[in-house]
């Protein structure tokens, strides 16, 4: 506390004025921590804002703080493995600041990763990574942690011998398990079962079903496990899209559904996103998959896609269609437009980094949707189809992004639209290069 505070009084965080007219304080608390940093325990405290009591438009307009895309990190981890780059890991003390630097010395390109206070260091160069964690330290009170291991609760195990980097979140796995006091429950080997036929149907109709849902902790768990999936895990995607649709009422089964999803996790704790060197190359691909109509209570399509770069998974996504599409082609269709879109931004990302010239490869398994999206020919059967959908015509004829066809089998965006059977389901994570510890 007395290290927070002398950092807070020396940087001048705060000056002393007149509380104005018509405005509420925003109080301040403290917060501690006991931080796990590379084999070593920090006692660590914050004293933060309660910014939780302030009103959007009323108390402020906008908020910021420097955080990096989950994407982001994986893509640069992809290519760390992919050029055995240095990987690197800084720990900035006092998260409030912020400053300009203006070294231009340096010969070669070095990036950083970084979330509030957390920093990764990445560059082909060790002299380069020295330099840059020296000009940091002189600027800013920083503590330099070495090879990277652990970030934002994912730990990162690199094999340098074999140029292949592990992403996963073990620790993390087991936190949750505990919580919801599965530990010493019976794994299974899919994430969702075909018998858990989802709906609104079975949330709870009468109080006293509804006082008996009320302390369990559905919402808590249904955030446990997003966050996983949003960092490390696609293969729990699907289920936590479906889950997730039931927190304001959730019932006995939806419950049960989420018991099975922990019981998953414990089966695949040691599951990790795998960034190996490609003989390929540098090259981004996307494969896509939807479920027409699937939902039980709107009849809304599932969307999934996925994305490798370098052969290893960087991107995915797996949700219900904003609107009801009125055939399998029209669902497949909306699905490509979603993962053009992603496509765009990572060939953005990746181009400007120095990297991915040419065109990205999606395939899909929908030969109708293949051919909707290359025809520039409105038909009877599509003229309906929202405007916003049909820009990736342009996107196809300007040859940015590439839409082939590949058969089910091989496409992994399937785990993300189904529940699926176990050999299946293996099969996507085996194409996207998922290490499940085999």
């Amino acid at each position: 506390m007395n290290e927070e505070m002398n950092s807070l009084h020396v940087n001048n965080t705060w000056i002393l004025v007149p509380k104005p007219a018509n405005c509420s304080v925003v109080d301040c608390k403290w917060l501690f921590k006991v931080k796990n940093e590379c084999e070593s325990v920090r006692f660590k405290a914050r004293l933060v804002a309660k910014g939780f009591t302030q009103k959007e438009g009323i108390d402020y307009t906008e908020i910021f703080a420097p955080v990096v895309k989950f994407t982001t990190v994986r893509i640069m981890l992809a290519l760390c493995a992919q050029f055995n780059w240095e990987l690197k890991q800084m720990d900035v003390k006092t998260a409030f600041l912020h400053g300009d630097l203006d070294e231009k010395d340096a010969k070669t390109p070095v990036f950083l990763l970084i979330y509030v206070d957390d920093m990764l260091l990445i560059s082909p160069c060790v002299k380069t990574v020295e330099h840059v964690k020296n000009c940091l330290s002189a600027k800013f009170d920083m503590k330099y942690l070495g090879d990277a291991k652990r970030i934002l609760g994912m730990n990162i195990f690199r094999d340098r011998k074999n140029s292949v980097i592990f992403l996963n979140q073990i620790s993390y796995v087991e936190k949750i398990l505990s919580k919801f006091s599965m530990l010493d429950s019976k794994p299974v080997n899919v994430p969702l079962a075909g018998h858990f036929l989802l709906s609104k149907e079975q949330c709870p109709k009468t109080d006293h079903d509804v006082n008996s849902m009320k302390n369990v902790p559905y919402s808590n768990a249904i955030g446990s496990v997003m966050y996983l999936m949003v960092s490390t895990r696609p293969d729990i995607a699907y289920s936590v899209s479906c889950l997730s649709r039931y927190m304001s009422n959730p019932g006995i089964i939806h419950w049960n559904a989420v018991k099975w999803l922990l019981r998953y996790l414990k089966h695949s704790l040691n599951y990790s996103l795998k960034f190996a060197k490609c003989k390929d190359g540098v090259k981004l691909k996307g494969y896509v998959d939807s479920n027409y109509a699937n939902d039980r209570d709107n009849r809304k399509s599932t969307t999934s896609y996925v994305f490798t770069l370098c052969g290893s998974c960087v991107s995915w996504k797996s949700q219900l269609q904003h609107v009801v599409a009125l055939s399998t082609t029209e669902s497949e269709y909306i699905v490509v437009t979603e993962a053009f879109k992603e496509a765009i931004w990572l060939k953005g990302l990746i181009s400007e980094l120095g990297f991915l010239d040419g065109s990205v490869v999606v395939f899909s398994d929908s030969q109708s949707g293949i051919q909707l999206c290359k025809n520039p020919v409105f038909h009877d059967r599509t003229k309906h189809i929202d405007v916003r959908f049909h820009y990736i015509r342009d996107i196809v004829a300007k040859g940015l992004v590439n839409l082939e066809k590949i058969p089910s089998e091989f496409n992994p965006a399937d785990m993300g639209t189904k529940c699926l059977p176990v050999s299946k389901f293996l099969t996507c994570l085996k194409i996207l290069n998922f290490d499940t510890g085999d």
